[in-house]
């Protein structure tokens, strides 16, 4: 029996992208991170806080020379959610393209503190504003709830004028749920602006339509729950203003905006067609002085500011936030 070889090209394979991996929290390269690409003809691996991805550019980056490319890599963590990356090479890119660091998503924890007077009996300061804001050069938006979705980015976020036009209470929702029985629907249509719950804490969602049962269809999930006889807020809306962009992109549960410059708006919209949100601003203290922020994701140092009637402005102050320390508590004394 004979057989006959012949000689084929050989499938040899080069570096095609070689670019950092950052930990979101501490800028620092992370460990224990695992890369597999999802594009056909590629690999994916880390080595030396690098993500390489490896393969034969013909297959992997068809027409390089005059087309831009996008290769899918995903990024696995211990005890974090899988992350999936895209990696998009310039068109005529010399290879390996080298470009900008890749940030691994951070795990996302709450700030919380208690404001007191610092004179005794140190009683609790009901209805403070809390401003959170960004330390140089960095600036940031902080919401009373956190979004329900992601958003790339680059997408607009500005003030948006709400206008109260009624109430009525809730039935208990669950968080996730995108339909909420109220007591009343009257004024309640496609395009009304509901705010649920508390003021300080209240969270804003867009109405699709009413289902029979005073069925109130929202477009987005609520992100927390509704309890029972809840106070519902209906509105209607104005212009946007003051428009700036998501310099980082947000992720669902985030509840710090990145942003290319501060929004002074009483509430933003992240403006995203059907994915568009709405978020009051401002955090506020409970009657026990308490005030919680949700969903602060690597970002490790904020600026903080508290006005309360009859007593001194607090800050700006610079704290430090850890990525390990869920909630960040912050508590603060102020003078008369």
């Amino acid at each position: 029996m004979t057989m006959t070889v012949i000689a084929g090209d050989r499938l040899t394979t080069q570096a095609l992208v070689v670019v950092p991996i950052v930990d979101e929290w501490t800028g620092s390269a992370p460990e224990s991170v695992r890369a597999r690409s999802l594009s056909p003809g590629a690999f994916a691996h880390v080595a030396d806080g690098q993500l390489v991805v490896t393969g034969r550019p013909a297959r992997a980056l068809p027409s390089l020379d005059t087309t831009a490319r996008t290769l899918e890599v995903v990024l696995d963590r211990p005890g974090r959610a899988p992350q999936r990356v895209e990696l998009v090479v310039p068109a005529g890119s010399a290879l390996p393209w080298r470009g900008p660091a890749v940030p691994l998503a951070a795990t996302a924890v709450a700030v919380a503190g208690r404001v007191r007077e610092k004179d005794h009996p140190h009683s609790p300061v009901a209805d403070a504003t809390v401003e959170v804001r960004g330390v140089a050069p960095r600036r940031l938006v902080a919401l009373r709830a956190p979004l329900a979705l992601a958003h790339d980015a680059g997408v607009t976020v500005g003030g948006r004028a709400l206008t109260e036009t009624g109430t009525t209470t809730a039935s208990a929702t669950p968080a996730g749920s995108d339909r909420v029985v109220v007591a009343s629907p009257t004024g309640i249509g496609g395009g009304t602006v509901l705010a649920f719950g508390e003021r300080r804490r209240e969270e804003h969602v867009t109405v699709q339509g009413l289902e029979p049962g005073n069925v109130v269809v929202l477009r987005l999930p609520l992100v927390r729950s509704v309890p029972d006889g809840a106070p519902v807020r209906r509105h209607t809306t104005g212009a946007l203003t003051g428009a700036t962009s998501l310099v980082r992109a947000a992720l669902p549960g985030d509840g710090l905006l990145v942003t290319v410059a501060n929004s002074n708006a009483p509430v933003v919209e992240v403006s995203d067609g059907g994915r568009t949100e709405l978020r009051s601003t401002n955090l506020r203290t409970d009657g026990d002085g308490g005030w919680r922020l949700d969903g602060a994701r690597g970002i490790s140092r904020i600026e903080l500011t508290v006005n309360a009637t009859g007593l001194a402005t607090y800050g700006p102050v610079n704290h430090p936030l850890l990525g390990t320390s869920d909630p960040n508590v912050l508590d603060v004394e102020m003078s008369v």
